[in-house]
């Protein structure tokens, strides 16, 4: 196989999908055939060429009809700048060039003249000439191509030219009939976008950006990974921002990788959409296999859009937890109000519980639609057992993360709410409480003694020591026991150690 760049190789597969679709049509029979007429129905255009000799004033009028466009990168012109810039760029800061710029410089009128000059076969010699290229029809849909891949002399080797150019989401274009002159601008709407990832010209990863006809919705398609795209394509000159984001968006820098976008007449597009729903709205012609394969799709579709609205919801939940903590539970001045708080009523909270809310990475989805979950991590039974697993906040500490806890409620609008009073959990003023857990903390610690006791009278140098007494009671222990409880404590005290 011979190597292409993706310039060469989209033509190149165009012209095979054509054959084929042909050659489909003849087999069934058909002079015209839906498949055959395909490609030229949605991409074939007719450019006309007019070439006037400035010394006769002959026009010569050459049609060429075209399945794509290949557009070289412009580069603005110092000299015309301000000429060709628009209001919008003149009170705006420096971007790069657009397709819309790239489309419009590469069909401006062409002069021939010194040793390029035209030969009029009415004068019978060279001319000075100009020509000028109209769009006699256009196309429903537009191939664009950047040319980002030529041929260096240099190196004997094709490159890739890493030139930014920004994505415009609308193209203008112009057509003129020949016969009586009239000419009419359609708007063009970008539908897809393909980037060739990399900077050499023989290797490199392809991606595409496409949107959805119906919702207008771009997603990205990166092998087996399809991202949704929230703004639109990536490099684009559109404004659009995220629904409730602040702040204004910064410059939107033209793409290096972007080699072919796909423009879709505005009119043409329209009339997709309709026809698209007037056929979901008359479904008993279309075979029930399609119609279980549409509402899979829809369903799937309705699934992962609600998905990103949750992920988004979820997002600026846990934002907006951060920033009340650090306003409310721990402010800038807190440790002044530190000897306040020493004397101030405590209550117990789960300390699970209590890492996840202030490490804002659990978004408590579930709890929050339970209008009993915080209470739960709030018992009145302090034993001692339970105390460990808990921590004692302070009062104002427990008001605030209630109050966070009742906003995201309310960011949620899940309910009932709850309604905890502090009077109704448990403080740490129960003097029997303290000493319960006082006694198992002592009744723990007797036991650690009585086992490092054991241990040090089970040493292999005492045991064999002469130092029973007539009348004491003897027991027999198994020296694998020995080892085995020796090898347990010995374990046990590193892991003391170490923590």
């Amino acid at each position: 196989y011979e190597q292409q760049d993706p310039n060469e190789f989209s033509k190149l597969f165009f012209d095979k999908l054509h054959q084929n679709f042909q050659q489909q049509g003849q087999k069934e029979g058909r002079v015209q055939c839906d498949l055959a007429d395909l490609l030229p129905l949605l991409f074939e255009g007719v450019i006309r060429y007019e070439t006037t000799c400035l010394k006769c004033r002959t026009v010569s009028t050459r049609k060429e009809k075209f399945m794509d466009q290949n557009l070289p990168i412009a580069k603005p012109n110092e000299k015309n700048e301000k000429r060709q810039l628009n209001l919008i760029h003149m009170f705006s800061e420096k971007r790069d060039v657009d397709v819309q710029y790239c489309w419009n410089q590469s069909y401006l009128e062409e002069t021939f003249d010194g040793d390029n000059q035209y030969f009029c076969s009415v004068c019978n010699s060279k001319q000075d000439a100009k020509r000028c290229p109209k769009f006699e029809k256009l196309p429903p849909v537009l191939n664009v191509q950047l040319s980002r891949y030529q041929f260096d002399i240099a190196s004997l080797s094709k490159k890739k030219l890493t030139d930014k150019v920004l994505l415009s989401r609308e193209l203008m274009v112009t057509s003129e009939e020949e016969r009586n002159g009239s000419s009419e601008e359609k708007s063009y709407v970008l539908c897809a976008v393909m980037k060739h990832l990399g900077k050499s010209a023989y290797s490199g990863h392809y991606i595409a950006e496409a949107m959805d006809w119906v919702t207008g919705e771009w997603f990205e398609f990166n092998d087996e990974e399809v991202k949704w795209l929230q703004v639109g394509p990536s490099n684009s000159d559109s404004e659009v921002r995220i629904p409730g984001a602040k702040g204004k968006r910064g410059r939107v820098e033209g793409s290096q990788d972007a080699y072919n976008m796909y423009y879709v007449e505005e009119g043409f597009l329209a009339q997709s959409i309709r026809d698209f729903f007037q056929r979901r709205l008359q479904p008993k012609d279309r075979p029930s296999v399609l119609l279980d394969t549409t509402k899979a799709r829809t369903d799937e579709y309705a699934r992962l859009q609600q998905s990103c609205l949750d992920d988004i919801q979820i997002h600026q939940r846990l934002v907006r937890r951060r920033k009340l903590i650090c306003e409310k539970v721990w402010p800038p001045n807190h440790w002044k109000t530190a000897q306040s708080a020493a004397q101030e009523k405590r209550v117990w909270i789960d300390g699970d519980f209590l890492r996840k809310f202030v490490s804002c990475d659990e978004p408590f989805d579930a709890e929050l639609k339970s209008g009993a979950f915080l209470s739960k991590v709030i018992s009145p039974d302090l034993s001692p057992r339970l105390a460990r697993r808990g921590k004692f906040i302070t009062d104002s500490t427990f008001r605030a993360i209630l109050e966070i806890w009742k906003a995201e409620q309310r960011m949620c609008m899940c309910g009932p709410f709850e309604d905890i009073h502090p009077a109704s959990v448990a403080f740490s003023s129960s003097l029997e409480e303290q000493k319960d857990y006082i006694r198992c903390l002592l009744t723990k610690l007797h036991r650690v003694r009585a086992i490092l006791q054991l241990y040090d009278n089970l040493e292999p140098a005492k045991l064999h020591q002469d130092s029973v007494s007539r009348g004491d009671k003897v027991y027999v222990v198994a020296k694998t026991f020995v080892s085995s409880f020796h090898s347990t404590v010995e374990s046990f005290m590193k892991k003391v150690k170490s923590a």
